[in-house]
């Protein structure tokens, strides 16, 4: 098989890279009112950024809520952060409200962490 380099051939732009990172699953974290909003992919290369920010958020709040309505995949290192995230709330007397649909609240569920923390509908 022969691949030519053809001048005429469509040119990917140069910013495609970031174009695709929109919908790829990144990590996406923002503040609104008093609610940390998560969305994307919290695996274990968005476990640490989810970790530092939530943990954050968690210190800051008296009443910590996190909107997870945005995230598509949750794997074990997320639901690691998510234990931790709880733990530190308890120890801060505090109770953690959690957002999430779909497949993150099955997981929640099936592994029964739903238990530890305040789920909102």
């Amino acid at each position: 098989m022969h691949l030519e380099n053809r001048s005429d051939a469509p040119q990917a732009p140069l910013n495609a890279e970031a174009d695709a990172d929109a919908d790829d699953g990144a990590l996406v974290i923002t503040h609104e009112g008093g609610v940390l909003r998560v969305a994307g992919d919290v695996d274990l290369n968005a476990a640490p950024e989810f970790k530092e920010k939530a943990s954050e958020h968690v210190r800051a709040s008296a009443e910590p809520r996190l909107d997870m309505t945005g995230v598509g995949f949750l794997d074990s290192a997320g639901l690691a952060v998510l234990v931790t995230l709880v733990r530190q709330a308890q120890a801060e007397g505090k109770t953690l409200h959690l957002s999430l649909t779909g497949g993150p609240r099955r997981v929640l569920r099936i592994t029964g962490l739903d238990r530890m923390m305040v789920i909102d509908e």
